[in-house]
């Protein structure tokens, strides 16, 4: 008689869904004939795929919640369809304390999404004693056997700012660099590659890269750390947050590099969102439980913790009283709500045209191939860098980015100390595009201005522009000097540039320039008026904006929070007498019963200005 069990017998199968393609984080020197086509000397430092490079558009992830049992797979299926509706291509995975389970990579693998993904290990020191290194090694390996299959993952990182740290704190001979370097230059390298073909490995999500490659070698990348062959040879990628709000729009100040990992400015969540988190007596920009809430510090201060939130807080506020016009309603509630939303818009203002900056890179001598801002979700109610509150609602940030990330636009770049515009078309297609930008100036009433502007003959410069872009790269199609003084009947804070931008290839998109900030600008009421235009058997309704009396900035539809679900298309700008139809997309059945529409809202920049 057989002591062995027929049951064990039976062979154990396993099902996956796989994809192919070959990606790479290109990491080379800069070759001659890079340079030969403009590239500065250096490194490269961008992704490929099936042998194209790819100009990278997203995000970085963060937990949904702070504990992760709690989250349901719908809620990071939500943020990824958000991801991918705003154009994006990869999602960071921060290193955050956990890893992805299978599900959430099956997602990103269903929806096209790349996940760069990271090692838990995160602006710290660690241990690299034989017991602890035998369980890096473990998890490193059983992490990486586990989701190599999925076509979504993009990078392994061995973590979050890790060689930043170690070259601004602790780059001398010992303990802590040595430690740096075993774990994550020699250990978790070495774990990707013996249990991959098909993955790049960076030791630290903000990486100088290397000067040599030696795979017989116990650490197969050099690191370069500060080693440059020339002072102004550029090699990494950029992870830079810029707190001045003075400085929010020069794009001098902006970083330059070859991939932008880490970027951003905070916002207040909505009003909405407020009210599920604290009471109504609170409501306040200096409550105590709005500091408390808020997290965000000067970097290096100390001291009394509502102090130092206060302090944060002004970083986000300045942003306001500089740009754009100061709400100061007379119902507390009511100026609270407002400046929560002029936050948002100083935060989308600032999102949008810093990437547009690093779009612009991909045809300067830095080659920039991709930008990922932090953040796309969030955890909690507070003022935060989320392009999307954690209850799921949408800031303007998330529609400002979805715009700018367009596969070609049309973008002003101002240099307000030279008082010269430049007008770029820029495309992160595979292919070279073609096409019309139509350039109009206008007052605050809509009003079209007579060009005073002449081009290189001293003729009447062309409102008309025809175009070519070269794939993943950009053209300047236009420059204008003394912008704020061109104009002799009408003073700089009643200008306005209307950009409009359409390709043979189907592609459109829009832009507006203001030689003045917001907050100075001759602003008129646009006479907003939203009404309900049809209603599909999903439950999802569209909305016809028009402004009728003016020009309107960053209009803005707002639903109840009886409805989940997000528009299409808001935080967009309309010329006097132009209508755009935005739909509503639900997740639910919350939007069957339509009463909620009645309380649809549209505002822009001029209600903040409405003061009693």
């Amino acid at each position: 008689m057989s002591l062995v069990s027929t049951k064990w017998n039976k062979p154990a199968t396993v099902t996956k869904r796989v994809g192919f393609r070959t990606i790479v984080l290109n990491l080379n020197p800069v070759t001659e004939e890079q340079i030969a086509a403009g590239v500065a000397p250096g490194a490269n430092w961008h992704f490929e795929i099936n042998g194209h490079e790819l100009y990278v558009k997203g995000a970085n992830f963060i937990p949904p919640d702070v504990f992760w049992a709690r989250v349901d797979i719908n809620e990071v299926r939500e943020i990824f369809q958000l991801a991918v509706e705003a154009k994006q291509n990869m999602l960071r995975i921060w290193s955050s304390g956990t890893y992805l389970s299978d599900d959430i990579y099956d997602l990103a693998d269903e929806m096209g999404l790349l996940l760069w993904s990271e090692f838990q290990f995160s602006d710290a020191e660690y241990p690299v004693t034989p017991d602890y290194l035998e369980n890096y090694e473990a998890e490193a390996y059983y992490n990486t056997r586990r989701v190599n299959h999925h076509p979504s993952l993009a990078l392994w990182s061995g973590g979050n700012e890790l060689e930043a740290i170690i070259l601004f704190y602790f780059f001398y001979p010992g303990p802590v660099l040595d430690g740096y370097e075993k774990l994550h230059t020699e250990l978790l390298i070495n774990c990707v590659y013996a249990n991959t073909r098909s993955i790049s490995y960076i030791p630290s999500s903000t990486y100088q890269g290397y000067t040599e490659l030696n795979f017989s070698s116990a650490r197969p990348q050099t690191p370069r750390y500060n080693n440059r062959t020339a002072p102004d040879d550029i090699y990494a990628d950029t992870d830079v947050y810029n707190y001045d709000a003075s400085q929010a729009f020069d794009f001098s100040k902006m970083p330059v590099g070859r991939f932008a990992a880490e970027f951003g400015f905070i916002s207040m969540p909505s009003l909405h969102s407020w009210r599920d988190a604290i009471s109504e007596d609170e409501l306040s920009l200096d409550s105590r439980s709005v500091l408390h809430h808020n997290r965000h510090v000067p970097f290096g201060q100390e001291g009394d913790e509502y102090e130092l939130s206060r302090a944060g807080l002004k970083q986000m506020t300045d942003g306001v009283e500089i740009w754009y016009p100061v709400p100061s309603f007379s119902d507390p509630v009511a100026n609270f709500s407002a400046w929560s939303w002029a936050t948002q818009v100083f935060q989308a203002d600032k999102y949008a045209n810093e990437i547009a900056h690093y779009r612009r890179g991909s045809a300067l001598p830095e080659r920039q191939l991709g930008s990922l801002y932090w953040q796309i979700n969030d955890l909690w109610v507070a003022p935060t860098w989320s392009a999307v509150e954690a209850s799921g609602r949408p800031k303007m940030m998330y529609h400002a980015t979805k715009d700018v990330y367009n596969p070609v636009i049309v973008w002003p770049f101002y240099d307000k100390e030279n008082d010269v515009l430049d007008v770029w078309v820029i495309s992160d297609k595979w292919e070279a595009v073609s096409g019309e930008v139509t350039l109009r100036w206008v007052n605050w009433e809509g009003k079209e201005l007579e060009n005073p502007f002449k081009d290189e003959s001293n003729s009447k410069a062309a409102s008309k522009y025809q175009f070519r872009t070269g794939p993943i790269n950009g053209t300047k199609i236009a420059t204008y000097e003394h912008v704020s003084s061109a104009f002799s009947d009408d003073g700089a804070e009643d200008i306005l540039l209307s950009l409009s931008l359409t390709t043979k290839q189907g592609d459109k998109h829009s832009s507006w320039f203001h030689a003045v900030p917001l907050g100075k600008a001759a602003l008129r009421n646009p006479g907003l008026k939203i009404e309900t235009k049809s209603s599909a058997h999903d439950g999802g309704v569209s909305f016809n904006v028009t402004a009728t009396e003016a020009v309107a900035a960053w209009v803005w539809l707002d639903y109840p929070p009886s409805v989940r679900g997000y528009f299409d298309d808001n935080a967009f700008w309309l010329n006097k007498g132009e209508s755009r139809v935005v739909q509503f997309n639900t997740w639910d059945n919350s939007t069957r019963d339509e009463s909620w529409t009645k309380n649809v809202t549209v505002q822009s920049i001029w209600d903040l200005t409405a003061h009693e």
